[in-house]
């Protein structure tokens, strides 16, 4: 079971959360729509750099326009670019597989919005190779995730059931429902970023939190032998 944080902003900060267990380490890297945790390509490398070898970095894009997301992640050179723009069309991850470094992998967010949530994961599967599946907000037009809140995990359940690549489940997830949803949905790992924070802080991680979240997460894996 994979065990992703996001969004690290400080390298001191990324280091002790790969010290606490995690695999991957979630970055939101400029380009797109402006959030508080954004930070720089070079930021970005250094944070990576911190971590290599040790944990798999993953680098966010809120963008839409293949152009700006590959620059992007050709510059940074991640493991895999995190697409999380709720109307990035499948055309346009379709060119940023085409125009992406061979090396670099595509995470695409799919939002768990209802049972039609199943159709887009099959749709864009092609072009990806792995989902993460996160929450969205009624407000919320251009951004999958970042919403604190679960979903249906047994809609979670029937993507992982239907398609062919690893799945992160995100939406939520927080030391103490970590367990719950890893029964219910079985994915390939989860990942956590509101309720591993500190309090009122959307820039560093809670160790505490982080270090209770991975040992819940492992906890469980190991006893369902996942």
């Amino acid at each position: 079971m994979k065990i992703q944080f996001y969004s690290l902003t400080t390298v001191e900060n990324a280091v002790a959360t790969v010290d606490a267990g995690a695999d991957l380490i979630g970055l939101v890297v400029e380009g797109g729509i402006q959030v508080p945790e954004e930070i720089s390509v070079e930021h970005a490398r250094e944070i990576f750099n911190a971590i290599d070898g040790r944990a798999l970095g993953i680098a966010l894009s809120l963008s839409t326009d293949p152009d700006i997301i590959c620059c992007m992640a050709n510059a940074v050179q991640p493991h895999a670019v995190h697409l999380a723009a709720r109307n990035l069309t499948t055309d346009a991850l379709a060119q940023v597989r085409a125009d992406l470094d061979k090396n670099i992998r595509i995470m695409a967010a799919i939002p768990v919005t209802g049972p039609e949530a199943v159709d887009v994961a099959r749709e864009r599967s092609d072009y990806s190779d792995y989902f993460l599946l996160d929450s969205v907000a009624d407000s919320q037009a251009d951004i999958t995730g970042v919403t604190g809140k679960t979903h249906d995990w047994n809609i979670s359940r029937q993507i992982v059931e239907a398609v062919s690549i690893p799945v992160v489940l995100a939406g939520g997830l927080s030391p103490d429902n970590v367990a719950k949803a890893i029964e219910v949905v079985r994915p390939w790992g989860v990942d956590s970023y509101t309720h591993t924070n500190l309090p009122g802080d959307r820039m560093l991680k809670d160790l505490d939190q982080v270090h209770a979240f991975v040992r819940n997460t492992r906890d469980t894996a190991a006893r369902l032998g996942l």
